[in-house]
């Protein structure tokens, strides 16, 4: 290992090489002054070292800190096809026509919710009845196309389209 001595005479080099044994020994000239104690092993690179590794200590006990205080708090997850969440009141899913209690389709075929939608993703296809009234032959969402804004199911005059909450189609 070889130690670096500074020379107190400016205008020889600033620094000189000695090594270790030639230290303990005294076989070095008094006029240089000895900057680093030889007994000292921590150089600038074992410093470095030294620092490093209590840094990664320090991370690594932070990190099994903030580990061990989650294994004590409430899940935030859940265990998805057999658990559920709450949805909110205001969600808005899949689309469903309402029916009567006789069976009969609620929706007279007024085409609001067509005219309204602004995806343009629903389709109405009607024909006369006996009576002179309408009916629904083909009425079709495009669900790809809908953003769910709900604007069919304020426009509509006899509540025949609801969102209902559910979450697959």
């Amino acid at each position: 290992m070889t130690l670096f001595i500074r020379r107190c005479v400016f205008n020889l080099p600033p620094l000189v090489e000695v090594s270790a044994a030639q230290l303990h020994l005294g076989h070095y000239n008094s006029k240089y002054k000895l900057v680093v104690d030889p007994h000292k092993e921590d150089t600038i690179k074992s410093g470095f070292e030294n620092v490093t590794r209590w840094l990664i200590v320090a991370d690594i006990l932070r990190g099994l800190r903030l580990t061990l205080g989650m294994v004590f708090k409430e899940p935030a997850t859940l265990n998805y096809p057999f658990e559920k969440g709450p949805l909110s009141p205001r969600f808005r899913g899949e689309h469903a026509l309402r029916r009567y209690p006789s069976g009969e389709e609620r929706c007279i075929a007024c085409k609001l919710c067509e005219a309204i939608c602004p995806a343009q993703a629903i389709t109405i296809e009607a024909e006369p009845r006996a009576d002179g009234s309408r009916r629904t032959t083909r009425y079709d969402i495009d669900m790809t196309k809908c953003i769910y804004c709900g604007f069919c199911q304020e426009a509509c005059p006899v509540d025949a389209i609801v969102e209902v909450t559910n979450l697959f189609f």
